[in-house]
């Protein structure tokens, strides 16, 4: 027998012909998808029992018109690869003296969407710094993290803070307004865990089983009946939506139109308690 029809014994022997001719038919159905359509070429994300979902790491996909490529790095955010944060002998993360960072939150215009990488504000923000500094002597290193994630709000970005940001020691927390930022945040979500479950989330036939009919299927869905997350000690949560807010996108849809109607304010008094709260954690990190 040649080396192919080994193959093909020696995989009914362990998996049986009915479970080998669906894999050859999910490997067909990959393949076919591949090659002629753009499912898979997406940023891919999961749940995130903090966040409510966060970009799957080290990835090279393609921008929402196929027309841009896309880096996720290995921490899940857009950008090039970043230096774990500095610890000390006994664990305690310390700032690196040698660089003069930079951390942003925010949504998809700070992500930017459809942008190329070199034209983002995080991006020139770098640049104009590393001249800058070069031009008055600065011996220290610009850096400039970009931890927005499409559709975030602004407590998520505080999240991010206490869970990863606050390790790297920023010197200097941007954290853009925009209408979208204001609003509630809904809570975390448990995440799609199952083996190889990252790898099956990055795959064409997933994105295509998705869009086509788990997607359709869900979307009724709120995001606010959806369990809310624990931010932690020192990050304060947002408060469970209230009944004639459960669909936050109708109440996204509203707010964009008409963010500064009455009936809104509280959602901006919310807003300044919160960047006031995490204002004061900042100095507090020092």
């Amino acid at each position: 027998m040649g080396p192919i029809q080994d193959l093909l014994v020696g995989l009914k022997r362990y998996v049986g012909w009915r479970a080998l001719i669906v894999l050859v038919g999910l490997l067909g159905l990959e393949f076919g998808l591949r090659q002629n359509t753009h499912y898979g070429d997406w940023v891919v994300m999961n749940k995130h029992r903090i966040y409510g979902w966060k970009m799957l790491p080290s990835q090279d996909v393609w921008s929402r018109w196929y027309d841009i490529p896309i880096h996720i790095n290995q921490w899940g955010y857009r950008g090039p690869e970043w230096d774990a944060p500095l610890q000390d002998d006994d664990g305690n993360y310390v700032k690196d003296e040698s660089v003069f960072r930079v951390a942003i939150i925010g949504d998809s215009m700070t992500y930017g969407i459809c942008v190329p990488y070199e034209d983002i504000y995080s991006k020139l923000l770098e640049d104009k710094l590393r001249e800058d500094f070069q031009r008055r002597g600065i011996d220290k290193k610009p850096v400039v993290m970009n931890f927005a994630v499409q559709n975030y709000v602004f407590m998520q970005g505080a999240l991010i803070y206490e869970h990863e940001i606050s390790n790297w020691k920023p010197d200097l927390l941007v954290a853009p307004l925009s209408p979208h930022a204001i609003l509630p945040f809904g809570g975390g979500e448990p995440p799609i865990e199952f083996p190889y479950a990252q790898s099956v989330l990055r795959t064409a036939s997933y994105d295509y089983l998705f869009k086509k009919w788990i997607n359709p299927a869900t979307k009724k869905l709120s995001i606010a009946e959806l369990t809310i997350g624990e931010p932690g000690a020192k990050t304060p949560a947002w408060p469970s939506p209230t009944k004639d807010e459960l669909n936050l996108a109708e109440l996204e849809a509203q707010f964009t139109k008409t963010p500064y109607k009455k009936e809104f304010g509280k959602y901006w008094k919310d807003d300044l308690e919160r960047k006031a709260q995490l204002t004061k954690r900042l100095e507090e990190d020092g």
